[in-house]
């Protein structure tokens, strides 16, 4: 029926290179707006950072239809991906700070969307969800955390014993 021909039209849009390009586009150019979006530099009662919250809202939509587009698409098998889980929670932190932040709550709900404002900084990661070498890469580096984290008690041990001898 008309929800089979919809959803066979959905997976070849989000499948669709210009898709997943529009998409990257999107991340860098949210990423490079990070970039100018810095506390110390920025006057929060600028125009220029009211440009960039609302720049910062734009592309939170972007990537809620995205998001909605694949679940849309892909169903449950969407989440079947870590990579898209990943993708999922960023764009959820990203609505909710967002929502947050315009609902402009007391003191206390400004401390919460600024602390949700700091996982935007994980909105580059999202390329790597769509560039196999990348998803390589990163994966490796995920999995030599714990090798990671004993070479590091190593060292702290090294640094005791040294410390304790003088």
């Amino acid at each position: 029926g008309w929800r089979r021909r919809l959803v066979r039209r959905l997976r070849r849009l989000v499948a669709h290179k210009y898709f997943e390009n529009f998409m990257v586009a999107m991340i860098i150019l949210s990423s490079l707006m990070l970039a100018l979006d810095s506390p110390e530099k920025v006057h929060p009662d600028s125009e220029f950072k009211r440009v960039l919250n609302a720049l910062d809202v734009a592309f939170v939509v972007v990537f809620i239809v995205e998001a909605t587009l694949k679940i849309a698409a892909l169903g449950a098998g969407y989440f079947r991906d870590s990579w898209n889980v990943f993708d999922f929670i960023i764009v959820v932190i990203g609505f909710v700070s967002s929502i947050i932040e315009l609902a402009a709550l007391s003191g206390r709900g400004s401390t919460v969307a600024r602390a949700l404002r700091a996982f935007r900084a994980l909105r580059p990661m999202r390329v790597a969800a769509r560039n196999e070498g990348m998803k390589v890469v990163i994966s490796a580096l995920f999995r030599a955390i714990p090798s990671i984290a004993n070479v590091a008690l190593v060292c702290a041990l090294f640094y005791l014993i040294f410390g304790i001898l003088g």
